[in-house]
């Protein structure tokens, strides 16, 4: 029979080490999962690309004035790479829509969760265009009852502003 040799026994040590080491080192406390802070960090500041207004592959990004900035292909990543202060204005306006998207979202959950606690009156509003701002439609988890009439709000600052004077814009509603 024949005996291993030292130099092949070793290799196979060591590759046994190497697929075992990352397995190990997840079960231990050091690797913990990140925060929320940091993941918030790493997360893009904007869902559209900058260059195209197409949606973005979160794998390729850019770090641009301390914020992580996804493009939609490798072209606009480089692009962007090589002046990026020429993209300035479209980032800010990119990473600005991000935000009112994510802030509409927001109020569309909260909306939903007034209505599921019964803080609002379940029902179709009898609007289809806020009456605050007529060109925008209504979210109809954005509600308030007005002379028994369920009105609908495109966004929950409307719908603030209708309270503070809902005479001004219930005339609206009539026409």
């Amino acid at each position: 029979m024949k005996s291993i040799s030292p130099l092949l026994a070793l290799c196979c040590v060591g590759l046994a080490l190497a697929f075992a080491g990352p397995a190990v080192a997840a079960d231990t406390p050091a690797a913990k999962q990140p925060d929320k802070k940091e993941a918030a960090k790493k997360k893009p500041v904007n869902t559209t690309c900058p260059l195209t207004g197409d949606a973005i592959d979160p794998a390729q990004t850019a770090t641009y004035q301390n914020k992580l900035v996804a493009f939609c292909c490798e072209d606009c990543l480089g692009e962007f790479k090589k002046d990026p202060k020429k993209f300035a204005k479209q980032v800010e306006a990119a990473e600005k829509q991000a935000k009112e998207q994510q802030k509409k979202e927001a109020e569309k959950k909260k909306g939903a969760d007034k209505q599921a606690k019964g803080e609002q009156p379940a029902g179709k509003p009898v609007n289809a265009l806020c009456v605050v701002h007529p060109e925008d439609a209504v979210d109809p988890t954005v509600t308030a009852e007005y002379e028994g009439k369920l009105i609908g709000f495109c966004c929950e600052d409307c719908r603030d502003k209708f309270d503070l004077d809902p005479e001004r814009y219930a005339a609206r509603l009539k026409k």
